[in-house]
């Protein structure tokens, strides 16, 4: 049994998801599933995803009730791990953020839930203030 799960849900993501998946397939920690929550794509969202079948240990559930809240509860609903880590189909990781992430919760037994930094990026990919 993998130590995290990551749970994507996808809507007709095909424009960002491949990226998305690129940085899931690139994170140094290996210890993971990936779920992916097919709610109703009509694109070619789960082609990309099957890309990625073998790089992060894919499986693709579907949940036929619309919406972002159905969706994360059926994939977290299929999780077989001790962990779960959240990622939408437009965000993307840096390669160490599982390995960052597992090394501080392992060494604070204590800490039940764990969040990181964001950076917002527009559409060509410049960083945007937030406030």
């Amino acid at each position: 049994m993998p130590k995290v799960s990551i749970v994507i849900p996808v809507y007709n993501g095909e424009k960002t998801l491949r990226r998305s998946l690129q940085s899931v397939a690139d994170q140094t920690y290996r210890d993971f599933e990936t779920i992916i929550v097919d709610n109703n794509c009509t694109d070619s969202s789960m082609d990309i995803a099957m890309e990625f079948e073998e790089s992060i240990n894919l499986k693709i559930i579907k949940c036929s009730v619309p919406g972002i809240v159905p969706a994360l509860n059926t994939g977290v609903f299929h999780a077989q791990s001790e962990w779960v880590a959240r990622q939408d189909d437009d965000d993307y990781w840096y390669p160490d953020k599982l390995e960052k992430q597992m090394a501080f919760l392992e060494a604070n037994p204590d800490v039940g839930i764990l969040g990181t930094q964001l950076r917002l990026l527009d559409p060509s990919g410049n960083e945007e203030e937030v406030g």
